[in-house]
């Protein structure tokens, strides 16, 4: 608990509308004797909205916590990225002491950035950089235009998380403002389990967890069936796992898997998710690009678009610069294949919706030209 004798102190809930930290504000409507303030004008709840929520938290945060946060009338922020860079800046969706609507969609997605990069999410570090980018940055972003000297930054990592505690992930260093970081959920030593619990207790609902929906590091059991339940949100990531795997064949969404080849060999139904994927596949442009990657400890890529048309006409061109894997879901042709030592490069023309931004990363050209003739 927060120590009387410090002085009034501002309070602010990293908000992220999962099981963690909706424990937490439930447990401090509820109980007062576990809030660290003494009114709630002190308190602010911050969420860094992404883009990519599924749906079902939303519903579960506009009908059962907003209701509670209005009555008691604590002061709920959403802000969100306006772009790709930090320098884009952040943009204000909602600062109200009423609030009623969960602005899921954000402003500039998550999803957007990965379909502008033709990439996908990187687990091979096991370090959720999206994270830092999508929600830490904002945040922090926010804080630093409206936080004051000595606030109390309450974060949602439950006992199960020591070593995200020690980490801070997701959060940078904001030591101008003398931020204090709080964890409740140790403090209360609950767990997980004990957090769905107590929602459940309280609102008679079973909160489900948030993160996007294309996460990779959202390996726990029902994944597939909440896919299930949202066909449209299974499309939408199986194409942003098609984009990428078009570009890099290893680019699955999953460690040792695709996310498509997970859900349709599942025991559930993604007839209605197949339609959509093949609807959002021959409704996009079509265009013929260039990839060169380039490995020498840190890797270099190159996408250039080499022609635009129609879905066939980018099949029918890049026919002409080779042969086809028929067995290659793709329109792909391979000019270099990757090495088996570094210094490696790869080289391939594939036909596929035009999203990815043509880019070439500096220092590429000399260093593919060091690689030579295969």
């Amino acid at each position: 608990m927060w120590q009387e004798g410090r002085g009034l102190m501002k309070v602010l809930l990293s908000y992220g509308m999962g099981v963690d930290s909706t424990a937490i504000a439930l447990r401090w409507l509820e109980e007062p004797a576990f809030r660290p303030f003494k009114s709630w004008d002190e308190v602010t709840l911050l969420t860094a909205q992404v883009g990519d929520e599924w749906p079902d938290t939303r519903k579960l945060v506009e009908g059962h916590l907003y209701p509670r946060l209005v009555e008691a009338g604590v002061r709920t922020v959403q802000i969100a990225r306006n772009g790709h860079f930090e320098k884009d800046g952040i943009g204000v969706l909602a600062d109200t002491h009423l609030p009623s609507k969960c602005h899921t969609d954000g402003l500039y997605a998550l999803s957007q950035e990965y379909l502008d990069t033709g990439t996908l999410p990187q687990y091979a570090t096991g370090c959720r950089r999206c994270t830092h980018k999508a929600k830490g940055v904002p945040l922090d972003a926010w804080i630093k235009d409206n936080g004051e000297e000595g606030y109390l930054h309450v974060i949602g990592y439950n006992a199960d998380e020591l070593k995200r505690v020690e980490r801070g992930e997701g959060y940078t260093a904001l030591g101008d403002l003398n931020r204090v970081m709080s964890y409740p959920l140790v403090e209360w030593e609950w767990g997980r389990k004990a957090c769905e619990a107590y929602i459940h207790d309280v609102t008679r609902q079973w909160w489900t967890k948030s993160c996007c929906t294309f996460c990779p590091f959202a390996t726990e059991e029902g994944v597939t069936k909440r896919f299930a339940e949202h066909q449209l949100q299974a499309a939408e990531a199986m194409f942003l796992e098609y984009q990428a795997m078009a570009l890099n064949p290893r680019s699955t969404l999953y460690k040792k898997r695709s996310l498509k080849d997970t859900l349709l060999e599942s025991e559930f139904s993604f007839d209605h998710a197949k339609h959509l994927l093949a609807e959002f596949i021959s409704g996009s442009p079509w265009a013929l690009y260039r990839v060169r990657r380039h490995v020498k400890g840190m890797s270099r890529r190159s996408v250039e678009v080499l022609d635009r048309g129609s879905k066939m006409d980018m099949a029918f061109a890049v026919e002409k610069f080779g042969r086809i894997d028929r067995g290659d879901p793709y329109w792909r042709v391979w000019l270099r294949r990757k090495g088996t030592e570094q210094p490696w490069g790869e080289e391939l023309l594939v036909a596929m919706p035009e999203m990815v931004e043509p880019k070439t990363r500096p220092g590429f050209e000399q260093a593919w030209s060091e690689l030579g003739d295969e």
